[in-house]
């Protein structure tokens, strides 16, 4: 499970006092819960980039060994995991009033961390079949189908935590 981001440096009597400040404790939740948010979309937008550039090197060898006709599917492949990449790192604007509840209980969230932790595996998943392609050299049917199922899996995981997120919005 993804965690929330902890107190950090701020924690210790100084951070015991400003806890006790009316309004403060659920302005630092919401504050926690956004940067929590932000950091994990972060990382799974890094690693997308890094697949993109490990589709990026196997068209380039498919080029190099005259594989031309084999390049239409592995760009379609480089193409959606670009759209998921760019769908992920703008998603945080579209969510933040939902992060901004103050009536939000950490009960309620479990399910979307839960849904983050599995967006994290689904990704290194794909990012391992990515890298994988490097070593191939076998036809390239079926490294590409394999990385477009795992693909799937990941976008299915989006939306999955975009239906999550709506449903709670509209709960509040």
């Amino acid at each position: 499970m993804v965690e929330p981001i902890s107190e950090g440096p701020e924690s210790g009597l100084l951070a015991a006092i400003v806890q006790r400040l009316p309004g403060y404790r659920g302005y630092r939740l919401r504050r926690d819960r956004q940067q929590s948010d932000e950091q994990s979309r972060a990382w799974l937008v890094e690693r997308l980039e890094r697949g993109k550039r490990g589709l990026d090197a196997h068209t380039r060898r498919l080029v190099d060994d005259g594989r031309i006709d084999e390049l239409p599917g592995w760009e379609q492949l480089r193409t959606r995991l670009d759209r998921l990449a760019a769908r992920i790192a703008s998603s945080w604007h579209g969510y933040r009033s939902f992060f901004d509840r103050s009536d939000l209980v950490a009960d309620r969230l479990e399910d979307v961390y839960d849904c983050d932790a599995r967006l994290q595996d689904e990704t290194e998943k794909l990012l391992a079949l990515i890298n994988a392609t490097g070593s191939a050299t076998e036809a390239a049917a079926e490294p590409a189908a394999a990385i477009r199922f795992q693909l799937d899996q990941v976008q299915a995981t989006v939306d999955e935590r975009e239906t999550l997120l709506k449903q709670l919005s509209a709960d509040g």
